[in-house]
């Protein structure tokens, strides 16, 4: 099951400026980290609004499907007594079990090079610490927004935000496990609206 909000700002620009004026105070005092960004991110000008990292339940909850997956098939393996060419049952399943364990390194591995930034010009996907991959979507393009967030995120207080932008061809870009995800959209809103605002747009 999904929640799914949309948020239309080129048809309800003036509502959604009226209901982010009513946007709770804590909104204001999400934790901006933009010191432990890559370099060569933030462009001359561009003021940074907000920098975090995706929740730590990220890569755990990345890798429940292969977690719950190879958990299946290990049982599996030691109920019918089977077995991998040149293994016992025993340590089939223990090999078996192992990729779920190394995919969830792998999500670890992700979560520790990945940020996302809210500028006055721009939100971005900032990927890889090295030579970071970014995604990059101009605030006065974004069209739409929608949070999205399954049982098991809202039980973790988790969900994910996209961003559509006005332009059909450009690619999406998505904030997957944002913590505090009421308080994030709300100070995005709010920068859009501004940047809407400064445009005349």
């Amino acid at each position: 099951m999904m929640l799914e909000i949309p948020v239309n700002l080129s048809s309800t620009r003036v509502l959604a400026a009226t209901a982010t004026s009513d946007t709770p105070p804590q909104a204001a005092d999400l934790p901006v980290e933009w010191s432990e960004l890559p370099s060569g991110v933030i462009d001359g000008g561009e003021i940074v609004l907000l920098a975090m990292k995706p929740s730590m339940w990220g890569p755990l909850l990345d890798a429940l499907p292969w977690i719950f997956a190879t958990l299946g098939f290990s049982a599996l393996i030691l109920v019918l007594h089977l077995a991998i060419p040149g293994l016992t049952p025993f340590g089939s399943a223990r090999l078996v079990l192992a990729v779920g364990f190394v995919r969830l390194l792998i999500g670890i591995a992700r979560w520790v090079a990945t940020w996302y930034v809210l500028t006055n010009r721009r939100i971005m996907d900032v990927r890889g610490a090295r030579t970071p991959r970014i995604g990059a979507m101009a605030l006065v393009d974004i069209r739409n927004t929608y949070v999205n967030a399954s049982v098991v995120e809202r039980a973790a207080r988790v969900a994910s935000i996209r961003f559509v932008s006005k332009h059909a061809d450009a690619p999406q870009c998505v904030w997957e496990f944002v913590p505090k995800p009421d308080l994030v959209h709300a100070k995005i809103r709010r920068a859009i609206e501004n940047a809407l605002d400064q445009y005349g747009l």
